[in-house]
């Protein structure tokens, strides 16, 4: 066996590993006060890419599986993540037609969009699950961060997508 029937076995995994890598960035917290720590899930701009781009290398099945370690290092009700990540991996697939065809702009404010109902939606589970209203501006702090670390995310992951030899 050559070098060369090992390499694109070993690309497949590449993503997973990426995203696994900002799952740990994702869980260090941003502190803006001494009592509010924001969790800004940045894995979310990576499953949002390789859905439209290279679904086929960071399927659902692996998208889930991130979603449940998320779960496990941040302590919170075990399935929450999995469902925000694999609910953006098939929103993005859903319109993968439609988004490969945007510029950067447009994958930017999609992107953006998408995540301001999916932050809302996680607003609105936090609230059920704790059983009180909370306050809004961890979670609009976390958007807003998010939104902004977009570029520099999917610049990264053009970059990779380009290295590894995979044509978007």
């Amino acid at each position: 066996m050559t070098i060369q029937q090992k390499i694109p076995f070993f690309r497949v995994f590449i993503p997973a590993i990426i995203a696994l890598l900002f799952i740990l960035f994702s869980v260090i917290p941003f502190s803006f006060s001494p009592t509010t720590k924001i969790y800004v899930p940045l894995v979310l701009i990576v499953i949002y890419y390789f859905a439209i781009f290279r679904p086929s290398v960071l399927n659902v099945i692996t998208v889930f599986f991130l979603g449940i370690l998320t779960d496990l290092l941040l302590s919170v009700p075990f399935g929450l993540n999995a469902f925000f990540f694999v609910l953006i991996f098939f929103i993005a697939n859903l319109g993968r037609s439609f988004l490969l065809d945007m510029s950067f702009n447009g994958l930017w404010i999609s992107f953006a969009a998408l995540m301001f109902a999916v932050d809302l939606l996680w607003y609105l589970f936090s609230c059920l699950i704790s059983g009180e209203w909370l306050f809004l501006s961890p979670f609009i702090l976390q958007y807003i961060l998010l939104v902004l670390f977009c570029p520099l995310i999917i610049s990264f992951c053009c970059w990779l997508n380009i290295k590894l030899g995979y044509k978007s």
